[in-house]
């Protein structure tokens, strides 16, 4: 489906994308990419992910959910190394301005989280929205296991929300036209995606060793 947000929701959130240089971030197997780059992003809520051939899921039991998981900024890179080595894992970045045309969620921490899970449950409309984007992203508020956490002191750019771990979820199928980039760890795996990308054009291929390591601050 796609979201026709009021005047005066969608330009608000647009300014806000593009004032943050705002960057959502998919983490997957590299084994998934031939399928990703022909039939999108799927959730495994959608019914037609029980159509994909050899589709290769991480933590099912963790997230609790079918939906899409984002990282905002960064990747996360503490909930991905404990899915296996680095070096099998792409990230793939998507077109911020989807938020314009898709429904989505946002939490402040891990989503798959006792305190989000019960937050979402009580009221999933505090998860939505710029008011719910923009809180990710003040100048002090305090990670889920109390730490203080001041923007101005850590020098965080301004993509980044305050903590790592926030997320960004979409529960509906995202086509492949919104992939902007996929970022590799090795060169090797970047010649591997070469060879099943199907067009040399599109997405841009990265490869980023530094984006699989833990964010800095």
């Amino acid at each position: 489906p796609t979201v026709h947000l009021r005047p005066d929701v969608q330009e608000p959130l647009t300014k806000f994308i593009e004032n943050r240089s705002l960057r959502l971030l998919h983490a997957t197997q590299i084994g998934n990419l031939a399928s990703i780059l022909s039939h999108g992003l799927v959730p495994r809520s959608s019914a037609r992910f029980a159509s994909l051939d050899k589709v290769i899921t991480n933590d099912d039991t963790r997230t609790k959910h079918g939906a899409i998981c984002f990282s905002l900024g960064w990747p996360n890179t503490r909930t991905l190394s404990t899915w296996g080595p680095i070096g099998k894992f792409a990230i793939i970045e998507v077109d911020p301005m989807i938020l314009t045309k898709k429904p989505w969620f946002v939490f402040h921490t891990n989503s798959a989280s006792k305190e989000c899970l019960e937050s979402f449950k009580e009221s999933p409309i505090n998860h939505c929205g710029p008011k719910a984007l923009v809180e990710l992203f003040e100048e002090s508020s305090r990670t889920n296991t109390g730490r203080e956490i001041i923007r101005s002191a850590l020098g965080l750019s301004a993509s980044m929300p305050n903590d790592p771990q926030a997320e960004l979820i979409i529960d509906v199928d995202i086509e492949p036209a919104w992939i902007d980039r996929i970022i590799l760890p090795t060169k090797g795996s970047l010649e591997t995606v070469r060879e099943i990308a199907l067009n040399p054009e599109w997405p841009e291929l990265k490869c980023e060793p530094r984006a699989f390591a833990p964010r800095v601050d």
